[in-house]
């Protein structure tokens, strides 16, 4: 042990020298006279230039020393070294006081021998070190809590005295250091009044050893009136008779967190496009709004499903930003239709579903409906051009069906097929025929998907003829399907649904290569025929990615000359994507092949896009050509606008529909150049001949 000894008096300082030598080697002594040489040998050991003492054995009675003053000067120089003091009796209060003040203890030289004076050295020495050890002890705990950010509490049950940290404050947003002793109850009022109950219920259930250690969630409201979430851990102590005397534990500021999980929880029941809900958090409001019912026969809700018509085409054509930016609009609309205690959710692309609450019958769920389908009339402002858009609304209410809130879904959805089935752009109620319906309508699929395998479809042939002499000019492929057990099906009745199915895919091939084929039989007993013969194509069969390949690949392998093949398409799937379409169609008659545009002045249409697309006829809608003896003036001049854009873009036109002579003769009054229709001839099993003359039917 290094010892660093104050004394002016070269006797005393011999006789601590010797006695600290005698009583045990360990003991090394440097000797200084003055509190100046003191200060200076404590300056190099700070610096590292002389080895660290481990006690200083101060007099402060040395003539450069002023007391106390001296004795704190020294200690500020010492950097816990632990010190003694020596003194004579008449300075005894010095010595105390320096005690007080940090000392390890004092000495009166009067009453030291050898054997106290090692003791109480080394009494000091280990004094210095237990105390030290609990500062450091102490520091590190501090420090270890300020950094995990954390208030501690401790609970005095029996005075119900509550002890908080000083980061309470923090936590709080005010502007204090100082720990908090306060109660139990006054900290429960400054904890939100949701939450007060269930913390205090938490604190008394843990003291009466009915719960495992105490962890609970509360919140706090800063002195800005902000939210602050905190997690309370604690642990009560017990005496011999498991009685709890006290409770300590942490407070953990855990905002962040409850407001990630928040978002969390938001993302996983809400839509991220339009922020309404999603369909995981309707399903669950409408299953709570089934189980009201259940309990109170009263409580009456409804189910609204909505889809938006041709939205598809909106997306295709504009892009799917536009369509993203429109489906926002349309739900901003939709929520003014509405009340607060109503939700509204998209539950699909283009698909959103309503409950309606306390809707005591089925007329106002369908007013509901009707305000909805009125609020997407005007045109949406999107990216600076204006998008018009309509929806089809199923509606169902639970005095007509509630089964189930599967069921009711299931019910809505029936009677949003059956709005969009009568042209869409309205709503519709369920009633219970539509469940037959829609059970037909699934045999009706289940026996189309094998129609195909057990070659039950068979194709027609309708004459396209020159008005002008009644010769035949070409044909069109009309798809039928002969069932064994519903006869002769209309194609009204199975297209449409071939469509919605994809099953028109795998039936548009077949038509194709059907036509291909029986062209070939025909070309192999008549070489010279030399009528074009038009073949639909459907939207979803565009879509697929190989469908100029199959086209092509079909008529390469049936040999017959392209030029005999027209493609129609109707006007909307020709300007869903014209530029895709327009590519495409330029592949096509490269080879040879014509193209149609199929029922045109019913869709919409770009004259821009219509002059760039590789076009050979346009097909008057049979619409416009039936209404010509009936409202003359209006028809005909939509006819004669039709034929005068064709003669001027070098277009051919048909008039499709043809069933009257007066319909004929205002056709050939404008100047229409080709027709067809059941006026020359129905649909028949063979194609026509070459040449081949059709007179109109008389009547």
């Amino acid at each position: 042990m290094r010892v660093l000894l104050l004394e002016d008096v070269a006797a005393e300082a011999n006789f601590i020298r010797e006695s600290l030598k005698n009583a045990m080697q360990d003991f090394e002594v440097d000797h200084v006279a003055t509190i100046a040489e003191c200060l200076d040998r404590l300056q190099h050991v700070t610096d590292g230039t002389v080895p660290a003492y481990h006690l200083l054995l101060l007099d402060l009675c040395v003539p450069d020393s002023q007391g106390i003053a001296t004795f704190k000067m020294v200690c500020e120089w010492a950097n816990r070294i632990p010190i003694v003091v020596q003194s004579g009796i008449d300075d005894e209060s010095i010595a105390v006081e320096s005690v007080r003040l940090g000392a390890q203890d004092y000495l009166v030289k009067d009453d030291l021998d050898s054997r106290s004076l090692v003791r109480s050295l080394r009494y000091a020495r280990e004094r210095f070190r237990v105390n030290n050890d609990l500062i450091e002890s102490r520091e590190r705990y501090a420090l270890a809590m300020k950094g995990a950010g954390e208030v501690l509490w401790d609970l005095d049950i029996e005075t119900n005295r509550l002890h908080l940290s000083a980061r309470w404050h923090e936590l709080l947003g005010r502007n204090n250091t100082s720990p908090v002793d306060t109660t139990l109850n006054r900290w429960l009022n400054e904890i939100d009044h949701r939450d007060r109950d269930r913390v205090s219920r938490a604190f008394e259930k843990h003291r009466r050893g009915e719960s495992r250690p105490i962890e609970v969630e509360f919140r706090i409201y800063r002195k800005t009136g902000e939210i602050r979430w905190v997690l309370c851990r604690g642990v009560a102590i017990r005496n011999q008779r498991g009685m709890a005397y006290r409770m300590a534990g942490s407070q953990s500021d855990i905002t962040r967190r409850k407001r990630a999980e928040e978002r969390l929880r938001h993302a996983a029941l809400h839509d991220h496009l339009t922020g309404l809900p999603n369909r995981a958090l309707f399903n669950d409001r409408l299953e709570q709004a089934h189980r009201r019912l259940s309990r109170n026969a009263s409580q009456h809700f409804a189910v609204l499903l909505m889809d938006l018509d041709r939205f598809k085409t909106i997306n295709d054509s504009l892009g799917h930003p536009t369509g993203d930016t429109l489906l926002r609009v349309i739900a901003h609309r939709l929520i003014k239709t509405l009340r607060d205690c109503d939700t509204i959710a998209r539950i699909g692309g283009d698909e959103f579903a309503v409950l309606l609450e306390d809707i005591v019958t089925p007329s106002l769920a369908c007013e509901a409906a009707d305000r909805m389908v009125s609020a997407l009339h005007g045109p949406a402002q999107v990216d600076g051009r204006e998008i018009f858009t309509s929806a089809s609304v199923g509606v169902t209410h639970s005095t007509i069906s509630c089964e189930s809130a599967t069921a009711m879904i299931r019910d809505a959805d029936a009677a949003l097929y059956f709005a969009k089935r009568h042209g869409g752009n309205q709503q519709r109620l369920f009633v219970p025929t539509l469940h037959e319906e829609a059970s037909l309508r699934l045999a009706l699929d289940s026996e189309l998907r094998r129609a195909l395998d057990r070659t039950e479809l068979f194709l027609e042939f309708q004459p396209i003829v020159d008005i002008e002499n009644n010769a035949v000019a070409g044909a069109e492929a009309l798809v039928r399907w002969r069932s064994p057990t519903r006869g002769v099906v209309a194609p009204s009745d199975f297209i449409p649904l071939a469509e919605e199915t994809g099953l028109i895919v795998p039936i548009g091939e077949w038509v194709f290569s059907e036509t291909c084929r029986q062209l070939r039989m025909k070309l192999d007993t008549s070489p010279d025929f030399a009528l074009p013969v038009s073949i639909n194509i459907s939207p979803r069969q565009l879509r697929e990615d190989g469908f100029v390949s199959m086209v092509q690949r079909i008529v390469t392998e049936s040999g017959i000359p392209p030029k005999l093949l027209t493609l129609e398409l109707t006007e909307n799937t020709v300007m869903s994507d014209p530029a895709q379409v327009a590519e495409m169609l330029d592949d096509l008659r490269a080879t040879g092949m014509s193209v149609d545009i199929d029922d045109f002045g019913t869709g919409w249409s770009s004259f821009r896009y219509l002059q760039r697309f590789p076009v050979d006829r346009l097909k008057i809608d049979r619409s416009f050509v039936h209404g010509l003896c009936k409202e003359v003036e209006r028809n005909a001049e939509i006819v004669r606008a039709i034929l005068d854009l064709g003669r001027n873009l070098g277009i051919g036109v048909v008039a499709e529909g043809i069933e009257t002579q007066e319909q004929l003769a205002f056709l050939r009054k404008l100047r229409c150049r080709l027709g067809q229709g059941f006026l020359f001839c129905p649909p028949r099993g063979a194609l026509p001949t070459s040449p081949e003359t059709m007179h109109p039917m008389p009547g």
